[in-house]
């Protein structure tokens, strides 16, 4: 089963992460097969609105099918807090950023 992993960076903005998971989430409603995870640095995510996020802190085990997309932030500053996460997802040849600001 196809996975799509949200990183989820510091500072995110909601929408960004809200927007993408609905459509995964109603698209898993319709009978398209996938799950959704999401990982960060940090258990705790702080976003742009002020609401935290959750998520893992342990990447799953990726495949080449596996979607890896990347919701927008307020800054640049978040990126290099990536470094460790990009590591982890070699085997995934699919990765999109999403942006809605």
């Amino acid at each position: 089963m196809p996975r799509v992993v949200f990183l989820l960076i510091p500072r995110v903005h909601l929408l960004d992460v809200a927007g993408p998971a609905q459509v995964f989430s109603t698209a898993a409603d319709l009978g398209y097969d996938h799950t959704i995870s999401y990982v960060s640095e940090d258990k705790d995510v702080a976003t742009v609105q002020g609401l935290p996020l959750r998520a893992d802190d342990t990447w799953p085990a990726l495949a080449p099918e596996d979607l890896v997309i990347v919701p927008g932030c307020s800054t640049a500053v978040a990126a290099p807090r990536t470094t460790r996460s990009r590591t982890n997802w070699p085997a995934c040849t699919r990765r999109r950023s999403w942006c809605a600001t």
